[in-house]
This record gives C-alpha cells, sequence and structure tokens, in this order.
C-alpha cells in the first residue's frame, strides 16, 4: 500500500478534518469538504500527525518553571521570542499588512513589523461610529506612520453576513461568531480593495499571558495555570479557528506570531504569580513591561498601558 504522512501545526493555527469512507481516509482544511462522502468526520488534532494510519502525538506539552529569574530578565526574553517569532514571518512577495485594533497586542505585532520592515506597511482597523478602538487605531497608525485604512460597519452590516459567515467559520458558538463579524468584514475590505494577502494579527497573546479578564478572579497561581494551558490546546476551537476562517475566505493568510511554539514555550515557563493580574493590578503586565521603552518607545504610553477591551466588544459604540 502507499505511504504517507498527515500533522497539523502543534497549536491548530491551520484548520484540519479527518473523514473515514469504507475505501478510504480524506482531509480537508474544510468539514464541508468532505462530510458528504464519509460516514464519519472529525477535526484532525493539533500538535499530532498519522503515520501508517496511526494518529499519534509529537508536540510535548511538558514545560518546566523557571524559578530564578528577575522579572526584568523575564520581559527581556519575552522582547527577544517574540521579535524574532515577527522576523522569521515577514518572508512575503506581496505587501504585508497588519490588523490593528487599537489594544495592547496588535499594537504590539505592527510596531515589531515596522521595526523589522523595509518598507511601509498597511494597517488595517475596524468599528462602529465612535468606537474606542477606531480611535486607538489611528493614534497607533500615526505613532508608526503606516499606511492605515479604517472601516466602519452598521449592526445591520452583522446581520446580512450572518448566514455566510456560520458556513465558512463552520461553528455555532456564540462568541466566536460574534467576534468573527468585524473580523470577515474587513478581511473581505481588504481583499477587494489592496494587493495584500498576508496579515500579520496579535492573535494568542491572551492565552498564555493571561489577558482575559475572568482570569483576575484565579484563586491561585495552579489554578491559573491549568486554565492557560486549557485556553491554549482549545484555542483552536475558538479564537485562532475565527481568525484563520474569516481571513481565509478571502484568500488571505493570517500570521500569528504570539502563538509561536518557542515564545509559547518559554511563557509558560514563567512563574505564574507573574501573570496574576492581582500582582500588578493589571492584566499582561509583564508583556506590556517587555515593550516599554521610553528612550525609544515601541509604543504611545496610553496605549502601552491600556487595560484590555475585547476585540468584539471594543469595535462597537455606546448605547445612548
Amino acid at each position: 500500500y502507499k505511504q504517507f504522512f498527515v500533522a497539523r501545526d502543534y497549536i491548530g493555527v491551520r484548520p484540519l478534518f479527518i473523514g473515514y469512507h469504507k475505501n478510504y481516509i480524506a482531509f480537508s482544511s474544510e468539514l464541508k469538504g468532505i462530510d458528504n462522502i464519509c460516514y464519519k468526520c472529525k477535526p484532525f488534532p493539533p500538535g499530532h500527525c498519522m503515520i501508517h494510519y496511526e494518529i499519534q502525538p509529537y508536540f510535548d506539552w511538558t514545560i518546566k518553571k523557571n524559578v530564578d529569574e528577575s522579572q526584568a530578565h523575564y520581559s527581556d526574553l519575552i522582547r527577544y521570542f517574540l521579535e524574532n517569532s515577527v522576523k522569521k514571518r515577514m518572508m512575503s512577495d506581496r505587501p504585508i499588512g497588519c490588523f490593528l485594533s487599537g489594544g495592547l497586542d496588535s499594537s504590539i505585532i505592527c510596531s515589531l513589523v515596522k521595526k523589522y520592515s523595509n518598507a511601509p506597511f498597511h494597517t488595517f482597523s475596524i468599528g462602529m461610529e465612535g468606537s474606542d478602538d477606531l480611535v486607538y487605531a489611528k493614534k497607533v497608525a500615526d505613532f508608526l506612520q503606516t499606511h492605515h485604512h479604517e472601516l466602519t460597519f452598521t449592526c445591520m452590516d452583522g446581520f446580512y453576513i450572518l448566514d455566510e459567515l456560520i458556513k465558512q467559520i463552520e461553528t455555532y458558538d456564540v462568541t466566536t461568531i460574534r467576534a468573527s463579524i468585524p473580523q470577515y468584514l474587513l478581511s473581505r475590505y481588504i481583499s477587494e480593495n489592496t494587493n495584500i494577502r498576508v496579515v500579520f494579527s496579535g492573535e494568542g497573546a491572551d492565552e498564555h499571558f493571561a489577558g482575559y479578564r475572568y482570569l483576575q478572579y484565579s484563586k491561585d497561581k495552579n489554578t491559573l495555570d491549568s486554565e492557560l494551558f486549557s485556553l491554549l490546546k482549545n484555542v483552536h476551537q475558538f479564537d485562532v479557528l475565527r481568525s484563520d476562517r474569516t481571513t481565509a475566505a478571502f484568500g488571505l493568510e493570517v500570521r500569528v506570531p504570539f502563538l509561536d511554539k518557542h515564545l509559547v514555550k518559554y511563557s509558560m515557563s514563567i512563574p505564574t504569580n507573574l501573570k496574576l493580574p492581582s500582582t500588578q493590578n493589571m492584566e499582561k503586565f509583564i508583556l506590556r513591561q517587555a515593550f516599554d521603552n521610553l528612550d525609544d518607545p515601541y509604543l504611545p504610553a496610553d496605549v502601552l498601558w491600556r487595560r484590555k477591551d475585547a476585540f468584539s466588544d471594543s469595535v462597537g459604540s455606546e448605547w445612548r
């Protein structure tokens, strides 16, 4: 019989499904590509490969905690690993673009893309009229001197695309669908109005730097550590799924430096108590500290130290 080898990246940034038929096995990046020809279909698990029809893990999540270094040392290495992650993803035969929400994560990525780019690049933001995201994104774009694009949308714009959106992202998870609407609209805009096909995203930082608001209620470092590992191992079903599907729908390739395996492994080796929001009274303090350079600032201070707003929340405007 013919031998073959199949593998999926360790975190599941790219989708992969496996389907079983009585005469063959099928693979697809979308469930709808094989569900009508196979009697059983399921996601191919991230960090696994198939050799001789046997699915087995190849990525080891065993991570040893560091204990004896200073907080400044950890911040320095976070910056080192993230800079390397961006640098190695800069290869492209088309102009590069960046999603820019105006929040911490996407702003850091945009700043690093500028640092390692030989030419001005494009940034893209979306929000309803009066949204906080548009204000802060414009501030970052001006600071970095990018070619900035700003797209506004309405509630009805979101309702009009719901059917096609759900079909594209293949999930009924309400939070994922809600967060997918602005990114789907923005990806369509990029595809229809520019020649950019590679876009950088700030996805993935919250999962290992404890950025989500509910994590501030973690009882202790062991509880938080367990939750961060769970978030990472399941991110392919939620934010990563949204990021990939909404961009791929319009022929774009999204790149996510915060989910580089070397950065993630190092981040997860940092003592978890340094990620507890209660430790510094601010989420992702250690990440912010890594890019806090007064002599040669990466970002405006009010962006670097801006508290987190979820993408799907901050693109909206306040009800009056």
